[in-house]
């Protein structure tokens, strides 16, 4: 397994140290670009037929439906925040996880901060094939 948190770099055993960097540093930009509102380049380290669930809303497929996703949520809140406490990158280079602590302002003012766990695949382009955000936002936004 290969670890990364903020001050450190991945070891790897099985894929390349730079193939495990490259998954380390595409998870830490989706958030980093989604944080800074660059929508585009958080999606473009995406693949098109992304496979992708966010908490307990539904599953769903492709870059579009993750963009209108992430656009709902825009709309709700005034700001987003992902704390990448470290990233874990499997020995193949093909998973990785990502511990997290998010804070969600909402525009009435209201601030949630949980804690957070995202999971990636990745296809053999590096792109993220398959993404999934575990996290209990039911005290912010009710069930959704």
């Amino acid at each position: 397994m290969s670890t990364s948190d903020s001050s450190s770099s991945p070891v790897s055993r099985g894929a390349s140290d730079g193939e495990a960097e490259g998954r380390a540093a595409a998870v830490r930009e989706y958030f980093a670009a989604g944080d800074r509102g660059d929508a585009e380049a958080a999606l473009a380290t995406l693949a098109e037929d992304v496979r992708f669930r966010f908490g307990n809303a539904e599953p769903g497929r492709g870059r579009d439906a993750v963009r209108a996703v992430r656009e709902q949520i825009r709309s709700q809140i005034a700001r987003v925040q992902h704390e990448v406490r470290s990233v874990h990158v499997d020995g193949a280079g093909r998973h990785a996880t990502a511990q997290l602590r998010m804070t969600y302002q909402h525009r009435d003012g209201r601030i949630l901060r949980v804690p957070a766990c995202a999971v990636f695949d990745f296809d053999a382009a590096g792109l993220v094939s398959g993404y999934w955000v575990y996290v209990d936002q039911e005290d912010f936004w009710g069930p959704l």
